[in-house]
């Protein structure tokens, strides 16, 4: 196993990493976009009296934090419940340390192979793409 710290490593093997882009697996890339979203990550540590350390971490999404809601979207949705989420998420999110820079982050993208995930990192006052079809049949939250 290569030390915790080993991120160069680490970014080459994620970075090598393909699809199986075949006839029996093809890679179906949307290469027409038709929204950009774009939302920044923060992570921080807050006082807490009550843990174990008295200090927890806390993130947010374009500088709202995250409360669990009572129930999922998809069941207030179903059952009619409003009030569940809104549709106010900040579109213009506080400026990152890099900024995506489309005329010439683009023309890096793998649009021909690129691995299927859950998962992506984010570096540390860095950016990260993602491309997706939206195309599952549950409400979507619309950012405006």
């Amino acid at each position: 196993m290569p030390p915790r710290n080993a991120t160069p490593l680490a970014t080459t093997f994620t970075d090598s990493l393909r699809s199986l882009n075949s006839e029996k697996y093809p890679a179906r890339v949307p290469l027409r976009i038709d929204h950009n979203l774009l939302f920044t990550v923060s992570l921080s540590v807050n006082p807490c009296a009550t843990c174990v350390n008295n200090s927890r971490v806390v993130a947010d999404i374009n500088n709202v934090t995250f409360v669990m809601p009572k129930i999922s979207l998809l069941q207030a949705h179903f059952l009619k419940i409003k009030g569940v989420f809104t549709d106010d998420f900040p579109g213009n999110p506080p400026v990152v340390t890099r900024e995506f820079q489309p005329a010439k982050d683009a023309k890096k993208f793998n649009l021909g192979d690129p691995v299927e995930k859950n998962t992506v990192g984010v570096p540390a006052g860095g950016w990260t793409a993602i491309r997706f079809r939206a195309d599952n049949p549950v409400p979507a939250l619309v950012m405006q």
